[in-house]
């Protein structure tokens, strides 16, 4: 056993990060810190904000770069604004994002064909490929795709006829 350590011991670099005094010889280390604080980093001028950016409520305030290319609107942005209240521990954050993210898709196929721009979903959301490599999935997808159609309407004329 003492003979196997020897030998590595001999690498250049082997059990660097073993003593902890030593440090583990990163970039990180010749920064000088106090409190846990790096004394050395300057917070970068912020990007001014000229759209609504959505933020947790766990943050105080914006980073200093954002992306500005989305920004919240219709019922996609009221869901957002609205899973932004919450925590982002709790489920009904993610939830409503995701709940967010497909009304987005949905809002944009509606403005495509208002447009006049009728998109070919099957070319674009790989149908053909996949009726052709793995139909019972497809079958499958419309199977339950029909079922759940048919229990929403189920239900949608059940409370109408209350």
């Amino acid at each position: 056993m003492k003979e196997s350590k020897k030998h590595y011991r001999s690498i250049s670099g082997w059990g660097i990060d073993s003593d902890m005094l030593k440090g583990n010889g990163s970039l990180l280390d010749e920064q000088k810190y106090e409190n846990g604080v790096d004394k050395a980093w300057v917070r970068p001028v912020n990007q001014p904000q000229k759209i609504e950016i959505l933020k947790s409520i766990e943050r105080t305030d914006l980073p200093a770069v954002f992306g500005e290319t989305l920004p919240p609107k219709g019922l996609s942005g009221r869901v957002r604004r609205i899973a932004f209240q919450q925590s982002e521990s709790r489920l009904r954050h993610w939830f409503g994002l995701m709940l967010a993210d497909r009304l987005e898709q949905v809002g944009t196929l509606m403005e495509e064909i208002v447009s006049g721009n009728i998109p070919n979903l099957a070319k674009e959301r790989g149908w053909r490929v996949l009726w052709k490599y793995d139909s019972n999935k497809v079958i499958q997808r419309i199977a339950l795709a029909s079922a759940v159609a048919a229990f929403a309407t189920y239900c949608i004329l059940k409370n109408k006829n209350k």
